[in-house]
């Protein structure tokens, strides 16, 4: 109890936190555009502070937090200050806003970065997957085509290829991949035993 009664009736000052000070700081300089037409920064909307880490308590000083304009050549002390930066609000999105190129990645189209699995029989009928046909060939061989418009222009898809055998001893070899301008692609597929010779296996497929 008593120590409680202390901390309410202690007349020092709590001194704000250098994040306390920042968040102020950055609400007046947005809200009112103080100090310079350059502050925020006019290229990109960058709030430039200095924080004083070096005075003494004595003079009270120590904690200190200056806006300063780096366009018109202000700079921190580096001997005593740290330099902060931090942006202005008003370049950020809202809350319910959505960025133009959102649904890009890279410059490409969230289309360029489709997924697709299926699951081939040996026969070259597919029991899994949409989006894609089989064209049977010899024995072991099959190709896998995407149509026009699967993918953001000509992009070679990355495949994974699962031989489905319980007997074990075969590989799947992917070869021939090709891309069209139109945004078509398809790939080769080659089963074969260990010893090389080809085999109709049911396999399954990851494209991307």
């Amino acid at each position: 109890m008593t120590s409680t009664a202390h901390s309410i009736c202690d007349g020092r000052r709590r001194r704000p936190s250098p994040a306390t000070v920042i968040a102020l700081i950055a609400l007046v300089v947005a809200s009112t555009g103080v100090a310079s037409g350059a502050i925020p920064s006019a290229t990109d909307g960058t709030i430039t502070a200095c924080y004083d880490r070096e005075a003494g308590l004595a003079d009270n000083k120590k904690g200190t937090l200056r806006v300063i304009d780096p366009d018109a050549g202000q700079a921190c002390n580096s001997a005593k200050e740290n330099t902060l930066t931090w942006k202005d609000g008003s370049t950020l999105l809202g809350r319910n806003d959505k960025a133009a190129d959102a649904d890009k990645l890279d410059g490409l189209d969230s289309s360029g970065f489709a997924r697709f699995a299926g699951a081939v029989k040996f026969d070259g009928t597919f029991v899994e997957g949409t989006g894609f046909t089989v064209d049977k060939g010899e024995t072991g061989e099959y190709t896998i085509r995407f149509p026009a418009g699967t993918f953001e222009g000509c992009r070679f898809p990355i495949v994974t290829v699962t031989p489905f055998l319980s007997t074990g001893g075969v590989v799947a070899n992917v070869s021939g991949r090709v891309c069209f301008g139109d945004g078509g692609a398809s790939f080769s597929v080659r089963v074969e035993t260990l010893s090389g010779t080809p085999r109709d296996t049911t396999f399954m497929f990851l494209a991307a």
